[in-house]
């Protein structure tokens, strides 16, 4: 998923790639992948009984090699939705702080 991350001294901005991983990561398929507009995040039980849990999402360097040194801000707007009831729904908003160090 591209996401528009913003440093004060740039006007226009940067996109930055992040993936996403499962939680506890019960699912091999799910490992670093790209999220996208529309991701179901439940694939059932492991063999211990647990379902997974939700999700992580990373930023990777080097998936994000073009953005320059400094401080990026951005926020990603999430939407959390009952597989089983349309009506049962959670808009979140995370803030996106990310550093990248001098090279």
């Amino acid at each position: 998923m591209k996401v528009k991350v913003y440093n004060p001294n740039v006007v226009d901005g940067y996109d930055v790639t992040l993936i996403g991983n499962s939680v506890p990561q019960n699912c091999p398929t799910y490992a670093n992948w790209p999220l996208t507009s529309a991701v179901a995040i439940n694939c059932g039980a492991d063999g211990k009984g647990n379902n997974s849990k939700g999700f992580i999402i990373k930023f990777l360097p080097n998936l994000n090699e073009n953005l320059p040194e400094g401080n990026y801000f951005g926020t990603l707007y999430l939407q959390a939705i009952n597989w089983h009831d349309l009506n049962v729904f959670q808009n979140m908003l995370i803030n996106l702080n990310i550093t990248i160090p001098k090279k």
